[in-house]
């Protein structure tokens, strides 16, 4: 698990125990540090059910560094369906939103 931190300047990343605590360090990363990023569904490629209803709920981000290194993100949409609510509810929906602002450069 990973908890995203969208700030004006920085996108922190912060790896997380099972437990919700931190694991290492924190990576932050500027606008100038990422060399690319894309967004798609979030259930990969596959025709099985899961993976379907995943790319209707869910989202991947996938974020290559400046520095060579390729992270995947897989995250909930949220919002206010059935779904959305089991997937972080409203503050997720919030959340995405914000850092699909950020990298547009409005964040």
């Amino acid at each position: 698990m990973v908890a995203i931190v969208v700030t004006p300047e920085r996108l922190v990343l912060q790896k997380l125990t099972r437990k919700f605590e931190p694991d290492g360090e924190p990576l932050a990363l500027t606008r100038s540090e990422i060399a690319s990023a894309s967004a798609g569904g979030g259930g990969g490629m596959g025709a099985d059910p899961s993976a379907l209803v995943l790319d209707h709920v869910a989202s991947m981000l996938v974020i290559k560094t400046t520095a060579g290194e390729k992270l995947k993100l897989r995250m909930m949409d949220g919002g206010s369906t059935g779904l959305g609510r089991l997937g972080g509810g409203a503050i997720q929906e919030q959340g995405v939103r914000a850092l699909g602002e950020w990298f547009a450069g409005g964040g």
